[in-house]
């Protein structure tokens, strides 16, 4: 993306786009660390499908895995 010099409000835009970003990432941790603290492991539920299957065992052959 090209920035206009003359227009000063992309970059404050660029600027309050990564802030919002910024800002929705942390409250995600928050809200983990306060399951983590409330729920224990059971929390992990609440994160990750199929906790008790055999995901771990078919981690390569995920279509996700590079």
């Amino acid at each position: 993306m090209a920035i206009d010099s003359a227009d000063p409000s992309v970059p404050e835009q660029q600027n309050q786009a990564q802030l919002a970003r910024f800002r929705r990432s942390l409250k995600a941790s928050r809200d983990l660390q306060d399951i983590k603290l409330a729920l224990g492991v059971k929390g992990i539920d609440f994160y990750v499908k199929d906790v008790e299957g055999d995901w771990l065992e078919q981690w390569d052959e995920s279509p996700n895995c590079p």
